[in-house]
C-alpha cells in the first residue's frame, strides 16, 4: 500500500518552467544544502543520477510524492526524508530556473525585481511570511540571506522543506539605441494570494502562534550538537525549532547528558539526567531522531514535575494514602503525564479504541508496514492499558514491564489493600487485585504515552498523523500543558 499524502504533496508539475529544464539539461545542477544531509552508509551519493531523477519527474509532470519514490531508488533513504528532499531540491531548481530567465531578459534591455512569495498556510514559516512581497535586485539576496527560496547555500532552516517561490516585478525598459530608461506606469492589483496572506498573518496574530519567540534566531543546543555531530544535528535541529514543544528544548535540552547507544535502545535516568539514545533505522512511518524525541521528551516529563495550574488530585490522594517508607520516596512520580487531565484524556482515547474493537484496530494497523510502524505509540498505549502486545503481536513494551510497577512498589511494599481500597473511592471498578494492577498499569502507559506523544510532536510526519487520528484526547492535552510552560 502506497503512503498517503497531503493535497500539497500531491501537486503535479504539468505546467514546466521551461528555464528549469533547461538548466538541468544543460549542468545537472540541484543542491541541498551543503553538509546538511546524513550521507548514506555505501556512500552512493549520486548528484546527477538525482538531477536525471528530478528532471525526468518535471518532465513527466510528476506530483513531489512520486518523485520522492524516485530519489529513494538513489539515495536509500526512508520516504519521509524523500518527501523533504524532493520538496527543498524542486524549490531550488524552480527558483533558479527562473532567475536564469530574469538575467536573460535583463540583458535585453528589461529593468526588473525579483519578489519573494511565501505559501498562504499554517504551515509556512513566521520568517516567511513576513517576507512575502519583498523585492530584491535579481543579483542580490533578501533580507534572510538566500537568493532565492531553497538556495543551498542558505541556512538550513530557512532552505529545508521551503515552499515559497518567486515571481517578476517589471520596473521598465532600457532603450537600445538611446540607452534611456521607460517606467512602466501602474499598480499591481490586489491578488487573492496577497489577501490569502493577510488573513493567514491576521489568523497567526489572532490566536497567538508564535506569540514569544524570537523568530530571527533559532534555538541552538551545545549539549545536542556536541552528542549528535554536524550532520545529525543540522539535520535534527529543524525539527525541534518548528515544534509545538520547542519550549521545552529551549528550558531543559542543555542540562541533559546525552550518552548514544546501539541501535533500537533508550533509556532516560531520572537520578542522574542522563539520556542514552539511539538513532531509529530508516524505516517508513518512523523519524530517525524518534527514540531521542521520546527519550528526551520522558525528561521533560520529570523536569516539569508538579506544574502549576495542573491539577493531580488522583495521585496525590494515592501517594498520601500509599506511602512508602517515611513518604519521601512517591508510589507515583509527580510530572504533567501523571495529572488529571493528561489521565482523564488518555482513558478517552482507550475506551474509544476499545470500543471501537481491538481486533479491528490490529487490523488497520496492518494495512501497511508504514502505517504499522507509525501506529507503534498508539500500540503502546494499548498493550499498557490492555496488553495487547501478547494478543496482537504488536508495538508494545510487554507485560513484564508494564506489570513492574505494581510488583515491585505496590506488591513488594504491601500496599496492594490500602490502594484497592483508594481506587474503590475514586470510583474505579477495583473489585479484585487484578483490576487493581490494571489500573495502576494506566501511568506507566500513560508516561510512554506522554512521550511518545512528545516525540512525534518534535519529529512530525506519519507518527503524529496517528495520534492526530487515533489519540487525539491526549494529543490535544499534551499541547494544551505544554502551552502553560514558560
Amino acid at each position: 500500500m502506497k503512503p498517503k499524502f497531503t493535497p500539497e504533496e500531491e501537486i503535479t508539475f504539468n505546467m514546466v518552467d521551461k528555464a528549469t529544464v533547461d538548466r538541468l539539461r544543460r549542468t545537472g545542477d540541484i543542491k541541498l544544502p551543503s553538509k546538511k544531509i546524513n550521507v548514506p552508509k555505501d556512500m552512493r551519493w549520486n548528484t546527477r543520477q538525482m538531477a536525471s531523477k528530478l528532471l525526468a519527474g518535471i518532465n513527466a509532470g510528476d506530483s513531489i510524492p512520486k518523485m520522492a519514490n524516485s530519489l529513494a531508488e538513489v539515495i536509500d533513504a526512508n520516504h519521509a526524508g524523500c518527501v523533504r528532499n524532493a520538496r527543498t531540491m524542486v524549490t531550488g531548481a524552480e527558483c533558479v530556473g527562473r532567475l536564469d530567465s530574469y538575467t536573460d531578459l535583463a540583458g535585453q534591455g528589461v529593468v526588473m525585481h525579483k519578489v519573494w512569495v511565501a505559501t498562504p498556510d499554517e504551515r509556512t514559516r513566521e520568517e516567511h511570511l513576513e517576507l512575502d512581497g519583498e523585492t530584491a535586485a535579481i543579483y542580490e539576496t533578501f533580507s534572510n540571506g538566500l537568493m532565492y527560496p531553497g538556495d543551498p547555500n542558505g541556512d538550513p532552516s530557512e532552505v529545508w522543506n521551503c515552499r515559497c517561490t518567486v515571481r517578476s516585478e517589471i520596473v521598465g525598459f532600457v532603450s537600445s539605441e538611446t540607452g534611456e530608461l521607460s517606467l512602466v506606469k501602474g499598480q499591481r492589483d490586489e491578488t487573492m494570494h496577497d489577501k490569502q496572506i493577510e488573513e493567514q498573518r491576521e489568523e497567526r496574530q489572532r490566536t497567538g502562534k508564535d506569540e514569544g519567540k524570537d523568530k530571527s534566531k533559532n534555538f541552538d543546543s551545545i549539549t545536542l550538537k556536541d552528542a549528535l555531530g554536524e550532520n545529525d544535528y543540522i539535520e535534527f535541529m529543524p525539527k525541534v525549532n518548528d515544534a509545538d514543544n520547542l519550549v521545552l528544548y529551549e528550558k531543559y535540552a542543555n542540562d541533559a547528558k546525552l550518552t548514544k547507544v546501539r541501535k533500537g535502545n533508550g533509556c532516560y535516568y531520572s537520578g542522574t539526567n542522563r539520556i542514552d539514545y539511539s538513532l531509529d533505522a530508516e524505516r517508513e512511518g518512523i523519524d530517525k531522531f524518534s527514540t531521542l524525541a521520546h527519550e528526551y521528551s520522558h525528561y521533560f516529563d520529570a523536569r516539569l514535575g508538579k506544574m502549576e495550574g495542573l491539577s493531580f488530585g488522583e495521585i496525590d490522594l494515592i501517594n498520601e494514602r500509599c506511602k512508602i517508607g517515611s513518604g519521601i520516596t512517591k508510589l507515583i512520580k509527580d510530572g504533567p503525564s501523571q495529572s488529571d487531565a493528561f489521565l482523564s484524556n488518555m482513558r478517552k482515547d482507550m475506551e474509544a479504541l476499545k470500543k471501537k474493537g481491538l481486533t479491528e484496530c490490529y487490523s488497520e494497523f496492518r494495512q501497511s508496514d508504514a502505517l504499522r510502524n507509525a501506529t507503534r505509540g498508539i500500540q503502546d498505549a494499548l498493550d499498557g492499558f490492555y496488553g495487547t502486545q501478547k494478543v496482537y503481536a504488536g508495538w508494545g513494551h510487554g507485560n513484564l514491564y508494564y506489570n513492574r510497577g505494581y510488583n515491585r512498589r505496590v506488591k513488594g511494599f504491601g500496599l496492594d489493600k490500602e490502594l484497592k481500597q483508594v481506587y474503590n473511592e475514586l470510583g474505579f471498578d477495583a473489585s479484585n487485585q487484578t483490576k487493581v494492577k490494571n489500573i495502576y498499569r494506566q501511568y506507566e502507559a500513560s508516561s510512554e504515552a506522554w512521550a511518545n506523544i512528545g516525540s512525534a510532536v518534535t519529529c512530525g510526519g506519519p507518527e503524529l498523523e496517528a495520534f492526530e487520528k487515533y489519540m487525539p484526547n491526549a494529543l490535544a492535552a499534551y499541547k494544551k500543558i505544554i502551552g502553560k510552560v514558560k
